[in-house]
């Protein structure tokens, strides 16, 4: 890499990032954009080093599944404002620790711990249920017609997919199969259990009973990474992302096919039934700072995260 000054490498599955940065340290390199790779190992302190030296211009390591610690000089440098690690990985070490978990396909996630609970941080993606049966991916065409698990995850007309930005829609019978899409320990969480969640963050009693949107903020404080949602009320309030739970704006799987409005909506599964046709869900939109309680058909395709 001696003679390149610009360096693009995207879409990439690689053993480690040593050799990489040693590489990089021995390179003449100014512009570097990574994207969409899935390393195994940390970033080097001394990548700082090779900023420094070089004089990069331009940074951007955003989506490739680092493992943590993060170089904290890199929040300086590295495009992406605030955090530019923003959908890395927690796979540093053991990935099962407090601080993250895996599950059966060996997608790693952050776990944020509040009040007595811990949940994922980032949207599940996993595609086999815990005892390794996979969970049938349904192209639009067929999944109102799906009575069983089912899942598919957003793509651009170009092919472009956003399935480990956004992680995967899941039907609510993939919720309710008792082959469990979370791994061992850990379960969809019911609605009592959002319910918990949204008082930890300030929600009275009263209005987490309520349906519709209930609250102030707890919604701002829910989501998440800004360039993940359309600019609204939601991103501009001051407690945006503060809690640690991250929500992208996933969009939704209407029952006919088809993935809609992403960056304007996350909706997330509850494990609650409400009736024989509907189940207990939340949402986000990204002109309102609260939280939306409602049921909604089982066919539709929404988020997920695991709680414990």
């Amino acid at each position: 890499m001696e003679s390149l000054t610009n360096l693009t490498l995207k879409n990439n599955r690689l053993s480690g990032s040593g050799a990489f940065f040693d590489a990089l340290n021995e390179s003449s390199i100014t512009s570097l954009n990574l994207a969409n790779n899935h390393f195994s190992d940390q970033i080097p302190e001394d990548i700082c080093d090779w900023v420094d030296d070089n004089g990069v211009t331009y940074l951007d390591l955003k989506y490739n599944r680092f493992c943590p610690p993060y170089p904290q000089c890199l929040n300086i440098y590295a495009w992406g404002g605030e955090d530019p690690f923003q959908f890395q990985d927690c796979c540093g070490g053991s990935p099962e620790t407090d601080d993250c978990m895996s599950d059966i396909d060996g997608n790693n996630y952050p776990v944020v711990h509040l009040g007595s609970q811990s949940w994922m941080a980032e949207n599940l993606v996993v595609t086999h249920y815990r005892n390794g049966d996979p969970i049938d991916y349904v192209l639009d065409a067929g999944w109102e017609q799906s009575d069983t698990g089912t899942y598919n995850y957003y793509q651009e007309g170009n092919g472009h997919s956003w399935q480990y930005k956004l992680g995967n829609l899941y039907n609510w019978y993939a919720v309710n199969d008792d082959r469990n899409i979370c791994p061992d320990g850990w379960h969809i969480p019911s609605d009592y259990e959002f319910k918990q969640l949204e008082m930890y963050l300030g929600m009275s009693e009263d209005e987490s009973n309520g349906e519709d949107w209930r609250g102030t903020d707890e919604g701002s404080k829910l989501a998440g990474f800004g360039t993940l949602w359309e600019n609204g009320p939601l991103e501009q309030n001051d407690v945006f992302g503060t809690s640690g739970f991250n929500a992208p704006g996933g969009g939704y799987m209407a029952p006919d096919g088809g993935v809609t409005q992403p960056r304007w909506f996350a909706y997330y599964w509850t494990s609650t039934e409400y009736d024989s046709i509907n189940a207990w869900n939340r949402s986000l939109h990204f002109q309102k700072q609260e939280v939306k309680r409602d049921m909604e058909n089982k066919h539709y395709g929404y988020s997920c995260r695991c709680v414990k």
